[in-house]
C-alpha cells in the first residue's frame, strides 16, 4: 500500500464523516469510504483491471459503484477527493459542494489525512531501516 492509497482513503473518510454530520444522505458508512479511497488505484499497485481485481473482493455493490463509475453521493466524495490530490480545485469545490462539505476544509483534511497516513506507516519503515 502507498501513502497516497492511504491518504485518499482517509481523506475519503474525512469528507464523508462531515458531509453525513451535513444530512447527506446515502453515504456509505466512513469505514467503507475509507476502503473506497484505499482500493480505488489497485490496479496500478496489483496489475489487472480494477473491475478484475473487485471481482475478488467481498465489497458492497454502491461501493463497487462509486470506484468504478465515481457516481452516487459516495462516488462524489472519491471524485472530490481524487481531484483535490491532484490539484484541479474546480472540480474538488463541486463534488464537496455537492455532498455539502464546505470546501474550505479541504486542505486540513488532507494535511490530516497526510499525517495519519505518515503515523500509520512509520512503524513498517522503521521495521525496514
Amino acid at each position: 500500500v502507498c501513502s497516497s492509497d492511504l491518504v485518499r482513503g482517509k481523506m475519503c473518510e474525512q469528507v464523508g464523516q462531515l458531509a453525513r454530520r451535513g444530512g447527506t444522505g446515502g453515504l456509505l458508512p466512513p469505514g467503507t469510504l475509507f476502503l473506497i479511497g484505499l482500493f480505488s488505484h489497485l490496479d496500478t499497485l496489483l496489475g489487472p483491471p480494477l473491475p478484475q481485481i473487485l471481482e475478488s473482493i467481498s465489497m458492497a455493490p454502491e461501493a463497487k459503484k462509486a470506484i468504478l463509475e465515481r457516481t452516487g453521493p459516495s462516488g462524489t466524495v472519491l471524485r472530490g477527493v481524487m481531484a483535490y490530490g491532484e490539484a484541479d480545485w474546480t472540480a474538488a469545490e463541486q463534488d464537496f459542494r455537492a455532498v455539502g462539505v464546505d470546501p474550505d476544509l479541504a486542505a486540513d483534511l488532507f494535511l490530516d489525512a497526510i499525517a495519519w497516513a505518515g503515523d500509520s506507516l512509520a512503524p513498517a519503515l522503521d521495521e525496514a531501516a
